[in-house]
């Protein structure tokens, strides 16, 4: 079978997960209008990818704060 085509979603967790692997963005990600102006997608396409990334362990939100990286990626 021919693997379907990424979402735009899909896609773009897949972009910040990669990120979150080279270490781009330290321990926190930079908010949600600057996440969507470097990758060029809606607010609501970042919110959408930063959930799916949440839900994989990967990301913590508190309230009033920025997102935080859970756990190094790197090597895996």
């Amino acid at each position: 079978p021919v693997p379907r085509p990424l979402s735009l979603i899909e896609h773009t967790a897949s972009v910040i997960r990669e990120r979150l692997r080279k270490g781009v963005f330290g321990e926190s990600l930079p908010g949600e209008l600057a996440l969507a102006s470097e990758l060029q997608v809606g607010r609501n396409t970042i919110r959408a990818a930063l959930s799916v990334l949440e839900a994989e362990g990967l990301l913590e939100r508190s309230p009033g704060s920025r997102r935080k990286v859970c756990r190094s990626l790197s090597g895996s």
